[in-house]
């Protein structure tokens, strides 16, 4: 059994550190430290209960800092927040092994609070080329630093088994080498660079990690993504084209390449391969949404409005996700489901006006005039002087008999066009149901 100055708790930021964390992780035991790493399969109610009381049982506190770790910390309930937390308050030895590309600058505006003192800590520096120096130095100098004042608190005899299962699951994971690790980090790196808008600093390392494993599915899926955002479709699909044939069980790639194809007007391949991402893995709204979109510019509306519904379930409180089912409901005549789709998204986002606009529209098709007023009335507040809203309010006002009001916004369209003039038109610019255009016909002829 280790002794007291044996006991290591190692903290990290699950999506940026759980390789690195475990390679650290068997180095120490290796060498005879009792460690303690948690993994995916904690609850959040067991985290109270396991997780804390592992911090206060063990002396030291191995935190891994990489690029975007940080990350969330400035939210009072991220768990590795609480951790850090904990083990402060508790005065333990703390010892931050910062990777190459972090830096405490970058992770500033996260460290509200008692986090404000992380930089104070001294730190053992991770470079890749020196990874076994680097264990080395943490083993012999920070982890043999005197502790004063600290009382350690056993693990309770209810969690010794759980805490003993999750040891068992991080020794029997599958080896890591040092150059996996390290790839893991330039994959950290990619990311956190993707997720500051850095593109071509993102496609820079992908590119670097596929001279080295140029049978990187994942490397190739990633930079096709980051080629989306550039809106380089063709180099993007011939990325995902590599990661699909690397990699034929990743729905990630299948999902990204159907949405280029999407975006090229290749809508059956598109469909092809939602349908293969949703075969993979049917637990994504995002993809549901994706074929939705696809299916819906086929004209297979009920298929389309079967793909929303399934994206609603799986993401309740995405608004878009009950706009588009709307949109539908409203463009075949089913006005008091699309009203309640509207209603549904309004409440998930108060202050988009177009929602208030498109649930107007609804009103007045169903002949809900004064619903469609303040409707359309809300909309305006939000968003002034869109050309939509001001035809929504006009042709409202003049069904309600307003007809100085109705003139006077209706006005304001021509002032913008002419082409307002032609109540037809308008109703093609706003796709309109056809009792919005017959009332916009009514208003134009009283001009």
């Amino acid at each position: 059994m280790p002794d007291a100055e044996k006991t290591v708790f190692i903290s990290y930021r699950r999506s940026t550190s759980r390789h690195l964390a475990r390679a650290i992780f068997m180095d120490l035991r290796s060498h005879c430290y009792d460690v303690f790493m948690d993994v995916d399969t904690l609850d959040s109610g067991e985290f109270e209960r396991i997780i804390l009381n592992q911090v206060a049982a063990r002396m030291h506190f191995v935190l891994l800092l990489t690029p975007g770790s940080l990350d969330r910390c400035n939210e009072p309930d991220d768990w590795l927040r609480r951790e850090i937390e904990r083990a402060i308050e508790l005065n333990r030895n703390i010892v931050p092994v910062v990777e190459e590309g972090f830096t405490f600058t970058d992770a500033a505006p996260y460290l509200t609070g008692i986090l404000s003192s992380l930089p104070r800590y001294n730190a053992v520096l991770l470079y890749h080329a020196y990874f076994d120096a680097a264990l080395d130095n943490l083993r012999t100098r920070f982890l043999k630093s005197p502790v004063y004042n600290v009382v350690l608190t056993p693990t309770p005899a209810t969690e010794q088994a759980v805490v003993q299962q999750q040891i068992k699951e991080v020794v029997e994971e599958p080896p890591q080498t040092l150059k996996q690790v390290k790839v893991r980090g330039m994959f950290n790196k990619a990311v956190q660079l993707h997720a500051e808008k850095d593109f071509k600093g993102a496609i820079t390392i992908y590119s670097d990690i596929l001279k080295q494993y140029p049978d990187n599915g994942m490397a190739y899926r990633n930079r096709g993504i980051v080629k989306i955002e550039q809106d380089d479709f063709p180099g993007a699909l011939l990325d995902l084209n590599h990661a699909v044939r690397l990699s034929p069980t990743d729905w990630q790639a299948y999902h990204q390449r159907g949405w280029v194809r999407y975006n090229r007007g290749n809508i059956d391949g598109a469909l092809a391969d939602y349908d293969e991402a949703i075969r993979i893995n049917p637990q994504t709204a995002k993809v549901y949404f994706r074929r939705g979109l696809a299916r819906q510019v086929k004209g297979e509306f009920d298929l389309a409005v079967a793909d929303f519904t399934d994206a609603i379930r799986l993401e309740p409180r995405n608004p878009e996700h009950y706009n588009l089912r709307a949109g539908i409901r409203y463009q075949r005549g089913e006005n008091e489901a699309a009203i309640a789709d509207w209603s549904e998204a309004i409440k998930l986002d108060r202050k988009n006006a177009v929602l208030y606009s498109n649930r107007g529209e609804a009103y007045f098709a169903s002949g809900q005039l004064l619903m469609a007023l303040a409707d359309f009335q809300q909309a305006n507040q939000l968003k002034p002087n869109y050309d939509i809203i001001v035809g929504g309010l006009a042709v409202t006002y003049h069904a309600l008999g307003h007809i100085n009001e109705a003139r006077k916004h209706w006005r304001e369209l021509l002032k913008r066009d002419k082409q307002y003039n032609d109540a037809e038109w308008a109703g093609k610019q706003f796709n309109w149901a056809p009792s919005l255009v017959e009332e916009a016909h009514k208003l134009v002829l009283m001009l």
